[in-house]
């Protein structure tokens, strides 16, 4: 009985000392502690801990995560870094549950856009009109050389609901568990990326996709030409590029 005992406080200390905690926890950061009042959070991380922990299952959490959207598939990646890897870890897909406007990056305001480009989560508001939502930093630098210099448009999000006019839904269930995993990421220090494309460029259809809409735009041609060494970096290193902005409005990588 007492090696059985001793057994299970040498767990729970291990998993403390790598800075490992249980997702039903809440921690006693500035951003979380900001949050953790507000009744959607609370039952967020009521309804979804144990799913989260599941999901996280050998990692420590909370842990650095990416997200990468597709507009073609309309699907959201959440990946996650791994020591043991090593390198970022597929951890979910969520689907989108709506989608509005076409391909290509947004330019201007009303235009029912999601934006095209490279991105970080901002902030995350609590008592959104579409339950939860998630803010990222559009227009970014890149956005506001080459979109419309009077209003570019903002307030982009990812959020519950499915209805959408230029964000990205992914219903009341997946915002639930979205919103803890990155509020918790961003209270331990992570940076969140976010990288936005018109689809997965190392599919034959999205390339033929986006070989009709450049034959009748070549910026557009330009544009994805600029986002798909973004995209590839991370397929082939396992991890998102330190990105740079140059003055015309190019991404660096």
């Amino acid at each position: 009985m007492r090696r059985s005992l001793d057994i299970v406080i040498l767990a729970v200390v291990l998993a403390v000392s790598v800075g490992a905690r249980p997702a039903s926890v809440w921690s006693d950061g500035e951003l979380v502690s900001g949050q953790k009042n507000y009744p959607r959070v609370r039952a967020a991380r009521q309804n979804r801990a144990e799913a989260i922990d599941s999901l996280f299952a050998g990692f420590d959490y909370p842990a650095k995560s990416v997200l990468r959207a597709f507009k073609l598939e309309q699907q959201l990646e959440l990946w996650a870094y791994s020591d043991s890897a090593p390198g970022y870890v597929h951890i979910k897909t969520y689907p989108f549950t709506a989608y509005c406007g076409d391909f290509g990056p947004k330019r201007k305001r009303g235009d029912m856009q999601i934006p095209e480009g490279f991105y970080r989560i901002t902030d995350f508001n609590p008592a959104s009109s579409y339950h939860l939502s998630i803010g990222i930093n559009y227009p970014n630098r890149s956005d506001r050389i080459l979109g419309d210099p009077d209003n570019p448009g903002g307030d982009i999000r990812i959020h519950g609901s499915e209805v959408t006019i230029g964000c990205i839904p992914i219903g009341d269930a997946g915002i639930e568990e979205l919103y803890i995993i990155l509020l918790d990421s961003k209270d331990a220090g992570y940076r969140v990326p976010v990288h936005i494309f018109p689809c997965c460029f190392a599919d034959s259809v999205c390339n033929e996709v986006l070989k009709g809409y450049s034959s009748r735009d070549s910026t557009l041609k330009a544009f994805w030409e600029n986002l798909r060494p973004g995209y590839e970096f991370f397929e082939d290193l396992g991890g998102p590029p330190i990105i740079t902005i140059d003055n015309k409005g190019k991404y660096n990588f």
